[in-house]
């Protein structure tokens, strides 16, 4: 099969994963190769001739996707309805001490959301104060939105002395290339910077333009006297021992339940990085991609 038929068929089959059919600038977005205009819209449509891929109402997919497209159009709207809440939400963070940058990630940064989606942000904080900085976070949602994650979901923060990610795959390629940057977008411009092997998965990503009101983070009054009185080697040791607090916490209750590598990717804390995804989403999600590219490739072999 041709490069791009198959990078075509790749992207189509991991966005297949999520029951998330594509548009063409979707696919072009997300292919895993350059490619122009032309060759593309043949490519696409030889696919589609042959039944390689499906098409309804402008969109693509392959296993059932686009069975049901108004699924998709009602989940895109939602994020339409729910996005200034999302925006608001992000400056807000922003004002927090030791924040250095903050972005949409997870469903909402593409677009999509439904009744039960989360409102996911990533956030890049000042250096060695990622806990002391989460720590007031967690500590505003407890206080003022009953612990609630519906609106403001904290589970990946990072630290700017070290941005880089650690796991290089089309999972976390995807998730970086699609953040939306609120505030901090200079410092969103050097985390993109800093992870360049996601031009290796999405060479066709395209950095978001910083705008006066995405850059930088004004902090009130009451940031700047928290930041103040944590900046020294008490605010050094507050970090640390909330570092260390989580960690404990976290293994005590799932140490037990996965292996090393797993804990790792679904409880990691450390000084430069905090991420809590305690369904294990992104093995899943890579786990049946593959699958899914195994099977298409296998049912290729057979019809042939």
């Amino acid at each position: 099969m041709p490069i791009l038929d198959e990078s075509i068929i790749r992207t189509l089959l991991y966005f297949d994963v999520f029951n998330y059919p594509l548009n063409k600038n979707e696919i072009e977005k997300h292919l895993g190769c350059e490619v122009s205009q032309p060759q593309f819209d043949q490519a696409l449509q030889m696919l589609a001739s042959a039944s390689y891929i499906k098409t309804s109402n402008n969109f693509y997919g392959i296993n059932g996707s686009v069975s049901d497209t108004s699924i998709r159009i009602a989940a895109n709207q939602k994020a339409v309805e729910r996005m200034p809440k999302a925006v608001r939400n992000a400056k807000l963070i922003s004002k927090f001490p030791f924040i250095s940058a903050v972005c949409l990630s997870g469903t909402i940064s593409k677009g999509v959301m439904d009744e039960e989606a989360d409102i996911d942000y990533f956030i890049i904080t000042k250096p060695q104060r990622l806990w002391v900085a989460k720590s007031f976070l967690v500590l505003y949602k407890r206080i003022f939105l009953a612990n609630s994650r519906k609106n403001f979901c904290i589970n990946y923060l990072i630290s700017e002395e070290d941005l880089a990610i650690k796991e290089q795959n089309i999972f976390t390629a995807i998730e970086t290339a699609t953040l939306i940057p609120i505030k901090g977008c200079e410092v969103y411009n050097q985390f993109i910077k800093t992870n360049n092997w996601v031009y290796n998965y999405q060479p066709n990503f395209k950095v978001v333009s910083a705008t006066k009101e995405s850059t930088g983070t004004s902090k009130p009054w009451w940031s700047k006297i928290l930041e103040f009185t944590f900046k020294g080697k008490l605010g050094e040791k507050l970090d640390l021992k909330m570092m260390n607090k989580v960690r404990k916490n976290y293994i005590q209750q799932y140490k037990g339940e996965f292996t090393d590598q797993e804990f790792e990717l679904m409880f990691r804390s450390s000084r430069t990085q905090s991420k809590v995804h305690n369904s294990n989403h992104q093995m899943k999600i890579l786990n049946k991609y593959e699958s899914s590219v195994t099977d298409f490739l296998s049912k290729m072999e057979t019809t042939k």
